[in-house]
C-alpha cells in the first residue's frame, strides 16, 4: 500500500509539474542576455531556416534569403561593455502587452545602419525567426 501511494504521489507531482511548468513565459530581456553571450543557446533558438531580407548591391530591391544552420555566426545583440540594454515604450504608462512578439533593432545615427531581429515565442520560450538587414 505505501509503495502505490508513494508512486501516486510522485505521478501527481509530475504531473502538476508539466502543467504548470507550461504557462511559464520566459522573460524577453533574460532570454536576450542569454542569447547574446551563449552561443548553444543562440544555436537552439533560431528557426532554421532562417529567413532573412536584405537590399540588393544597387538598393534598388529587396532579395529574400534563407539562411541554413551551418552558415549561421554568432551575434552578440547586447554588448558587453555596456552593461545595459535601451527600451523605448510607447506610451507614459511604460505598460507593454505581453505579447509574443519582438523586434530587437539596430537604427544608426547617419551610419547607415538598419537592422532588425525578429523574435516569436512558442510555447514560452522565444526564438529568432527572421533578421531585416536594410543597411547601406
Amino acid at each position: 500500500m505505501e509503495t502505490k501511494r508513494k508512486l501516486f504521489f510522485i505521478f501527481l507531482i509530475m504531473l502538476s509539474t508539466n502543467l504548470l511548468g507550461n504557462n511559464t513565459n520566459e522573460d524577453f530581456i533574460s532570454f536576450l542576455v542569454k542569447f547574446s553571450f551563449d552561443k548553444d543557446l543562440q544555436i537552439a533558438r533560431i528557426n532554421f531556416p532562417l529567413n532573412k531580407l536584405s537590399y540588393s548591391d544597387n538598393l534598388e530591391k529587396t532579395i529574400p534569403e534563407k539562411i541554413e544552420r551551418k552558415y549561421w555566426t554568432h551575434i552578440q545583440l547586447i554588448d558587453a561593455k555596456q552593461n545595459y540594454i535601451t527600451d523605448i515604450k510607447n506610451d507614459f504608462n511604460k505598460e507593454e502587452k505581453d505579447t509574443d512578439e519582438r523586434i530587437f533593432s539596430f537604427i544608426g545615427v547617419e551610419t547607415g545602419i538598419s537592422l532588425k531581429y525578429f523574435f516569436k515565442r512558442d510555447k514560452g520560450l522565444w526564438y529568432l525567426v527572421k533578421v531585416e538587414d536594410f543597411s547601406t
